[in-house]
């Protein structure tokens, strides 16, 4: 079953590899900057050939897997039983998409303030961009694996909301900004 590659997809578009690669990567901002005929070749292209992106390929040669782990844990309820999580995954999911992140549901079994061991695997494994944790549920010891592994993480609750994040980079950005300003 043969898939075509994007060197071909590029060659058929008559635009560059690089070109290819930004106009059918899932972010509106990478293909923002060239013009509607040259991204419409590039889909076109893409469509005629039955192109198909290897996303274990992009992530290899990027370093990211624009997979960001969405986590409600099974304390006590089903997630998918609440109102309120299904909207706010639904929400997530929304946002996910339109930035080119797809969204990985996770709802592990947590006993003794401690997650299953295949959600640890999961965290561990590197093949995720972020986490966002939903519940008001959340012991130490999670919260101290998923900053010794830096991933990106956004942990909210039902009442309260909390945002952990790399203070030294900010600090490094806003004083860059700020040097820029003048």
């Amino acid at each position: 079953n043969y898939v075509a590659s994007l060197k071909e997809v590029a060659q058929r578009a008559n635009v560059s590899l690089a070109t290819a690669s930004r106009v059918l990567s899932a972010s509106t901002h990478s293909s923002a900057r060239y013009s509607q005929a040259t991204r419409q070749a590039v889909v076109n292209a893409s469509q005629e050939l039955g192109y198909k992106p290897n996303l274990p390929a992009r992530a290899l040669a990027s370093g990211r897997s624009n997979i960001v782990a969405v986590v409600y844990p099974r304390v006590l309820t089903s997630p998918f039983s609440a109102p309120f999580v299904m909207k706010l995954i639904e929400h997530i999911e929304r946002v996910c998409s339109e930035h080119g992140f797809h969204v990985l549901l996770s709802a592990p079994r947590i006993e003794e303030s401690q997650p299953e061991e295949s959600y640890l695997n999961l965290v561990n494994s590197g093949y995720l961009d972020g986490i966002i944790w939903i519940d008001s549920f959340l012991s130490s010891s999670i919260l101290a694996l998923t900053l010794e592994i830096c991933l990106a993480a956004i942990i909210t609750g039902t009442e309260d909301f909390v945002v952990h994040f790399d203070e030294t980079a900010g600090a490094y950005e806003l004083a860059k900004h700020v040097l820029a300003l003048g």
